[in-house]
């Protein structure tokens, strides 16, 4: 009977499920106060990057004898890194193991050096993305803020995925893909539900702090002489906007479409150049301010064709490919499906090396394969242990 009682006073012991509410709101006051000034900082400077991004294109397309100097600009980038970059050679790869293991972090010195390399890169007219620069930052800032409040190894994991949310959130604008990236591609195909709701936090955090201000695109447009400006404040890669509708409607034979940057209008090359041959149709001229595309010019309609003439030709190379691979494939009985990275042969060898107490990160050089690869095929719960020598 006793125990009876005793079972019914912890189900309706309010003071128990008072406290429980109360640790639960403490967690997440503690949270928010973590989140978003290291959010804040990421997109601050994440905003300051592609401002970077954009003043060194504009230049690049002012004088395009930088383009010669390229490999002036690779040597700079190299030796500052061989110099004072050794501890973050590794990339997004340090920070994917970080997240995996958490050890000695993420140097701070990776956030300044990434910054740079990318801007000098794009100066000289170099290939470089903005998808690595935003994991480096956000991955670089958020470490270093729980290096500063002593977090522990969870807590610092999740950190770094939060970071890299805001991070690739604010440079894309794209706070929920940002959320989404850090959560499952960096965890490897694994969604962290104990990081959800911090990664999206973070991501819309980083995404607000960008400066969303149109006044430098403003002043560019009014310089080419634009008659009419019409705005959208929704991303590139939606083509049911109202402005972007309301500026092809406004546009007559004679005209000139003049947009700041290409992907103003959307991120799909298709889409662009169906877009760019119906202003041509309609005797209608398009201009892109930062990337040197103006049909306008006797160049500019060359280069069009060329791209529209090269895309018809991909997609109908592409189709009569995969037609004729598929037809091949089927002949010798095969299924489908891509090579696998870790053969039955590699695994074998790589339970071997951990076994013996290799780390994961040399185990995956040694395999060819990326630290991506290797913790999908080996999550932490089953890499064997390694071997102890007995005394």
């Amino acid at each position: 009977m006793r125990a009876t009682f005793r079972n019914l006073y912890d189900q309706f012991n309010m003071a128990a499920f008072i406290r429980d509410r109360r640790t639960h709101a403490m967690s997440v006051l503690r949270w928010a106060l973590i989140l978003v000034p290291m959010a804040a900082t990421v997109g601050t400077l994440c905003a300051a990057f592609l401002w970077s991004l954009d003043a060194v294109t504009r230049l690049r397309f002012a004088f395009p004898w930088l383009l010669y100097l390229l490999p002036i600009g690779g040597f700079m980038v190299g030796l500052l890194y061989h110099l004072t970059g050794r501890s973050v050679e590794g990339g997004n790869n340090l920070i994917v193991e970080q997240i995996h293991e958490p050890g000695g972090g993420v140097p701070l010195r990776m956030a300044p050096l990434i910054f740079f390399g990318t801007v000098v890169t794009h100066l000289f007219g170099g290939s470089a993305g903005r998808e690595g620069t935003a994991v480096q930052l956000g991955g670089s800032l958020s470490s270093g803020f729980g290096r500063a409040l002593k977090l522990d190894a969870e807590a610092t994991r999740i950190l770094l995925m939060t970071g890299i949310a805001a991070g690739f959130g604010a440079v894309f604008g794209t706070p929920i893909a940002g959320a989404v990236f850090a959560l499952e591609v960096l965890a490897i195909g694994r969604v962290e539900y104990r990081a959800l709701v911090p990664c999206l936090v973070a991501a819309l955090v980083g995404v607000s702090t960008v400066d969303q201000d149109l006044t430098l695109q403003m002043d560019a447009l009014a310089k080419a002489g634009c008659e009419k400006v019409f705005t959208d404040k929704a991303s590139g890669a939606k083509i049911d906007r109202p402005g972007l509708a309301e500026a092809l409607r406004f546009a007559r034979a004679g005209d000139c479409v003049v947009v700041w940057k290409l992907d103003r209008l959307g991120r799909s090359i298709q889409g662009l150049i169906s877009m760019a041959a119906d202003l041509s149709t309609r005797k209608i001229d398009f201009r892109s301010l930062t990337d040197g595309f103006d049909t306008s010019t006797a160049s500019g309609r060359l280069l069009f064709h060329i791209l529209a003439s090269v895309a018809e030709m991909e997609r109908e190379l592409v189709k009569e490919r995969t037609i004729a691979g598929l037809a091949a494939a089927r002949g010798k009985g095969s299924t489908g499906g891509r090579r696998l990275a870790l053969t039955p042969d590699k695994v074998d060898t790589a339970r071997k090396l951990l076994a013996a107490g290799d780390k994961p990160a040399r185990v995956a050089k040694l395999l060819g394969v990326g630290l991506s690869t290797f913790y999908r095929q080996f999550p932490a719960s089953e890499r064997p242990e390694p071997a102890r020598a007995e005394g």
